[in-house]
């Protein structure tokens, strides 16, 4: 009887084990949900997607707040500064820090909005990526994207869209 005890106990420790590893696993492996709580909250306020803010966080930057491109974005969202500064001024928000979460999540997906009031579909995400002028071009060129770094990126987070859906239900 003692070691029918024993076993258990070992069981349900091992149990414990794997839930604790595989759970760590998965927030690993999505860094953009570590900051889940402000991108709803900024998602609520500005009407996007959250599947869509999260991607673009996970895309842009794996998690990563102290991220900057070569070309000069910063950040969870990987904003220019310029943009970042335009955005502020329109919707009255100051920056202290681009790259502290709060600040970055709220330009980023006001920035998303932004956008969705004058794209679709994947045409959003040509223009965060590639720039409003770039995607006015390829709209009128029949939609046909130009730049194989865009197209990749359009890709990229169409699938993590489409993995974070199947791995945490929001709404």
């Amino acid at each position: 009887m003692q070691t029918a005890k024993k076993i258990i106990i070992f069981i349900l420790l091992l149990i414990v084990a794997i839930t604790f590893v595989v759970a760590t696993l998965f927030i690993n492996n999505f860094g953009s949900l570590k900051y889940l709580e402000i991108v709803e909250k900024y998602c609520k306020e500005y009407n996007v997607d959250v599947y869509h803010a999260l991607a673009t966080i996970e895309v842009e930057s794996a998690g990563n707040t102290n991220a900057t491109s070569r070309v000069g974005a910063v950040g969870l969202m990987q904003l220019m500064p310029d943009t970042a500064t335009w955005l502020a001024d329109k919707i009255g928000v100051k920056i202290v820090d681009l790259y502290e979460a709060d600040t970055n999540i709220c330009l980023g997906v006001a920035y998303i909005a932004y956008l969705n009031e004058r794209f679709s579909g994947d045409m959003v995400f040509c223009a965060y990526n590639a720039g409003e002028g770039k995607a006015r071009e390829w709209i009128s060129n029949g939609g046909i994207i130009e730049y194989n770094e865009t197209k990749h990126y359009v890709r990229k987070i169409n699938a993590t869209i489409k993995k974070l859906k199947n791995y945490i239900y929001l709404y």
